[in-house]
């Protein structure tokens, strides 16, 4: 398959995942439509890096949900932030950094329910299995 075969199927299947939780993108707010076009920029910059960080975004979300009282993480960033530079890694690739800014710009537009379900659909869509039923 060329690459930009590969480019419309995964725009598709991220496409497809996000309608399953937003219904049709004609009934979208402003915010989800930007959102949606972020996420797109994203997959676009970000290259086989992409499904990486969107799961590594996934469990920032699960971490922040189970934080304990004890904890001084306040926001998923920061959860997202030990996940990917684990060990204190200061420098990322500029792909994780890119992702790393445009996530910020995600989680300013949405809600945190509107931002766990973009995520899921990124993630969902990057699955094998989704991407190829389109």
């Amino acid at each position: 398959m060329s690459h930009y075969a590969q480019a419309i199927q995964q725009q598709h299947a991220l496409q497809h995942a996000l309608e399953a939780r937003f219904g049709k993108p004609a009934g979208w707010p402003i915010g989800t439509q930007a959102a949606h076009a972020i996420i797109e920029t994203m997959q676009r910059l970000m290259g086989d890096d992409y499904p990486y960080f969107v799961q590594c975004a996934q469990q920032a979300i699960t971490r922040h949900r189970e934080r304990s009282n004890l904890t001084t993480l306040s926001y998923r960033r920061d959860h997202l932030s030990l996940i990917l530079r684990p060990g204190a890694i200061r420098d990322l690739p500029d792909t994780l950094d890119v992702g790393w800014a445009l996530n910020n710009a995600l989680e300013g537009l949405l809600s945190d329910e509107q931002y766990e379900q973009l995520i899921d659909a990124a993630v969902e869509a990057t699955q094998p299995a989704h991407a190829g039923a389109r």
